[in-house]
C-alpha cells in the first residue's frame, strides 16, 4: 500500500460511516488485485464553489472497471465476480453518497 497524504484540516464527519466506506473500498480493491497488486491512498484539499473539501482517493493497479459497466456497479445484485456479489462497492457508494453526495467514480 502506498500512502500519499497531504495535510488536511480537522473536519466534522461521521467516523463510523467513513470507516465503513473506506473498508469496503479497500476490500474491493484487494479482491480485484492482479498478482502484485498495489493500492494507493491519497488525500488532498480541494475547493469547489468556494467550499473547501477533503478529497480522498483510492486507486489500485487492477484492470479497472470498463466504462460501459460503471453505471451498473452500484446496483445491489450486479457483479462481475464469479464468487460473490459486489456488496463492498454497493455499501461504500450508498454510505458515501448519503453523507457526501459529491462521491465520484472514475
Amino acid at each position: 500500500m502506498i500512502k500519499e497524504y497531504q495535510s488536511l484540516p480537522e473536519i466534522l464527519c461521521l467516523t463510523n460511516a467513513l470507516q465503513q466506506v473506506w473498508t469496503n473500498l479497500v476490500s474491493n480493491a484487494i479482491d480485484a488485485f492482479p498478482e502484485h497488486g498495489v493500492l494507493t491512498v491519497s488525500t488532498e484539499q480541494a475547493i469547489k464553489d468556494n467550499t473547501h473539501y477533503a478529497k480522498i482517493t483510492f486507486e489500485d493497479n487492477g484492470e479497472g472497471i470498463p466504462q460501459e459497466q460503471q453505471d451498473k456497479i452500484f446496483e445491489l445484485n450486479y457483479t462481475t465476480k464469479k464468487k460473490r456479489a459486489i456488496l463492498d462497492l454497493v455499501l461504500a457508494y450508498r454510505s458515501a453518497n448519503k453523507y457526501w453526495p459529491s462521491t465520484v467514480v472514475g
